[in-house]
């Protein structure tokens, strides 16, 4: 007998956000006759309203289980919001179709995506060629680094409130975004921090100081606000990242949302609320990860934001194998494996989930503050809080499986 429970996964094309449509229920399909209908864990189906209440079977007294065959157990306000069991045949795509989604216009591959592994080769980092002083574009303070698939290189950079862009390796750049002083005009950022590029060519920006989140056109003079502080649940923005699937998801501070959109709006999700770190990073598994004080490494596991101490945490600095000293940044690979730049040390540790030490990939001599993301080819990085320059690892991985992560910071 098919036994349908609340953590039964739905098919994603047909899942829905009850709390988008509040009072409206409709909007989740191009079909007026399909509304979103709660479950009782707050997640919601996207089905067909056409069917008699009379017809449908209450569920079973736990509220969350059907042991009618091909049915799901939902929340109805139609039925005066008992749980009722719903032919899952009435959430079929061929019934309820889905919205177009803006989503599908930003890039389906992640902008850090790279393969790590025990056998792959940390070169010697060194300053990239197109950030140097007496070049004819310079990006202050930079935060965030983005390379499209034809190798243009964007970079958000707070210090003059702009965005620029580079051909991979030259030396000339122009401003693409901002760059007209610091305002919240639609042709003015403020202290933007992060960057992305879609399909189209148009820039999504995190514009910090003005808390909100603008789609440039490229060769345009302004911008559109399409998230501000008046969507629910966003407050603020200091990082944009986009999935393997094309989701977006953004980070501010511990607090990490995701974006879905469709015709009816923008809609934030928060998906994890954590504190106690910094430099946090959202694996794939949906684990964060963060510097955390003393000396160490935290993991905050999906429904824990209490966090527990994973690699190092003594309160005096160490170099042994089992020690950090003043860690500024970990990106962790599908494995659970973490790399942890143990920056008062100057080198970079692998520590592989469960274990109780790290080993040495690599070394560096000049102090690394913040790691900007993971790109084909190696990773970059800026040396100091308020540095012009930045810096890239390069990492040979041809050696190395297929491993996927996305960076958050």
């Amino acid at each position: 007998m098919d036994i349908v429970s609340l953590d039964s996964p739905l098919p994603v094309e047909s899942r829905c956000n009850p709390g988008a449509f509040s009072g409206n229920r409709g909007g989740c399909s191009s079909n007026t006759d399909c509304e979103c209908h709660s479950l009782t864990n707050g997640q919601g189906i996207c089905a067909s309203i056409m069917i008699s209440c009379s017809t449908l079977t209450p569920c079973e007294v736990d509220r969350s289980t059907c042991l009618r065959p091909n049915t799901v157990c939902i929340q109805n306000h139609r039925c005066s919001n008992r749980p009722v069991c719903y032919p899952k045949a009435l959430a079929d795509l061929a019934v309820c179709p889905s919205l177009p989604s803006t989503n599908q216009s930003i890039v389906t591959e992640p902008p850090l995506s790279i393969k790590i592994c025990d056998q792959a080769i940390w070169n010697q980092p060194k300053r990239v060629p197109w950030l140097r002083y007496g070049f004819d574009l310079w990006i202050e303070y930079p935060e965030d680094i983005f390379i499209d698939k034809n190798q243009k290189v964007f970079m958000a950079g707070p210090g003059n409130h702009a965005v620029g862009q580079w051909e991979l390796n030259a030396t000339h750049g122009v401003i693409v975004a901002g760059g007209n002083g610091e305002g919240n005009a639609n042709d003015e950022l403020r202290r933007p921090t992060s960057v992305i590029v879609d399909v189209n060519g148009d820039l999504i920006i995190c514009d910090s100081g003005n808390r909100r989140i603008v789609k440039w056109p490229m060769g345009s003079d302004r911008g559109e606000t399409i998230i501000d502080k008046s969507t629910p649940n966003f407050t603020g923005c200091d990082k944009l990242i986009v999935s393997k699937s094309g989701t977006i998801f953004i980070r501010d501070a511990g607090r990490f949302l995701k974006w879905t959109s469709n015709i009816t709006g923008n809609y934030i999700e928060l998906i994890r609320n954590v504190s106690g770190g910094k430099s946090y990073f959202l694996s794939s598994s949906g684990d964060v990860y963060g510097v955390s004080e003393p000396n160490g490494i935290k993991k905050w596991a999906l429904g824990d934001d209490t966090g527990v101490v994973v690699a190092g945490g003594s309160r005096r600095p160490g170099n042994q194998s089992n020690e950090l000293y003043n860690p500024t940044a970990v990106i962790v690979n599908d494995e659970g494996t973490m790399y942890i730049f143990d920056n008062g040390n100057r080198r970079v540790l692998q520590w592989r989930a469960g274990a109780t030490e790290g080993t040495v990939v690599a070394k560096y001599s000049d102090s690394i503050n913040k790691v900007f993301g993971i790109h084909d080819g190696g990773l970059y990085y800026s040396l100091h809080s308020y540095a012009n320059y930045v810096y890239h690892f390069p990492i040979d991985t041809s050696a190395c499986g297929k491993l996927k992560y996305f960076l958050l910071d």
